[in-house]
């Protein structure tokens, strides 16, 4: 900003405090409010999702009042409500659902950051997060062995953060440079069995819900692959939609081939979608969907 203040010369005016406090901010308000309002025209076509972080008072307890976000932003216009896993989100979402047509699921990063955590207690993966933690340490404690690090490896260590998402995973990612340590435990058979089992539990418990497996089924690019459209458990989730199959030809155009991979799937139905009607509306709220609430966390 100086630099452009310069190139600027004398001849112009900068604003003072005063309007930047009232006259600018109330212009990008107005600017932003304008905003919202073209945002909200396309609620009713694709649908909202609401995001929530988990908010808490002095005692501790939720202060997240969802009913009155539902309202505002109107039940039919609400197609998914996506939390993180704690106990009283699972019931609150149980409840909306309940009075609401709406789906609930809880957030897919938080459930993959589960994963990693159930990962990282058993014995051999713990015993290298933990040497990888203690490595780091030992380096970021000495400021020579830190400044000669820095300049072999042409940058620093990614350390462990208690508040990010998986960075033990990426601290060891940062040091061993995706060898070694994680690679040879995934070798070792018994161990695999074991990581597949703790990410099967977390999937079939948390992410396996209706709404993602219509998505799934819906979204073009895995409509046509062998064995998708004949899944049970897919199909279970799409019961209303089930007359897909007939829209098959329609659908496979070599123009609606070639961008199923290359455009977002609900601008897909969008674009390709006329010829089943009922299902493009379908669709389209669904895979406009996020499966995610980590956009919305305080890190």
């Amino acid at each position: 900003m100086i630099v452009a203040a310069q190139q600027a010369g004398q001849g112009v005016a900068i604003p003072s405090l005063y309007e930047i406090k009232h006259k600018y901010l109330d212009m990008k308000h107005t600017d932003m409010q304008a905003y919202v309002e073209k945002v909200k025209e396309d609620w009713g076509v694709y649908g909202c999702t609401i995001m929530s972080d988990g908010w808490t008072g002095p005692t501790r307890l939720s202060i997240i009042n969802f009913m009155d976000v539902i309202k505002e932003v109107g039940p039919s216009n609400v197609v998914h409500i996506v939390t993180n896993n704690g106990s009283a989100f699972v019931k609150a979402g149980e409840m909306m659902m309940e009075q609401y047509p709406i789906y609930w699921t809880p957030c897919a990063a938080h459930c993959i950051d589960l994963i990693f955590e159930d990962i990282g207690k058993q014995g051999s993966v713990a015993n290298v997060i933990n040497k990888a933690r203690k490595l780091t340490n030992y380096i970021y404690n000495h400021g020579w062995l830190l400044a000669q690090m820095r300049i072999f490896c042409q940058g620093d260590l990614v350390r462990p953060n208690a508040t990010q998402f998986a960075t033990n995973y990426i601290t060891i990612n940062s040091i061993l440079n995706k060898k070694a340590g994680l690679r040879h435990f995934l070798q070792v058979r018994n161990g695999k069995k074991l990581l597949l089992k703790i990410i099967n539990h977390r999937w079939d418990v948390t992410l396996s819900r209706p709404l993602h497996q219509a998505a799934h089924y819906l979204n073009p690019r895995y409509q046509y692959e062998t064995g998708v459209g004949h899944h049970k458990e897919l199909l279970s989730g799409l019961q209303h939609v089930i007359n897909f199959r007939y829209y098959r030809k329609t659908l496979r155009t070599e123009m609606t081939v070639k961008s199923r991979k290359s455009i977002p799937p609900a601008e897909w139905w969008n674009l390709h979608g006329d010829s089943a009607q009922n299902l493009q509306k379908i669709a389209m709220r669904i895979l406009s969907q996020t499966a995610s609430s980590s956009a919305c966390e305080r890190n």
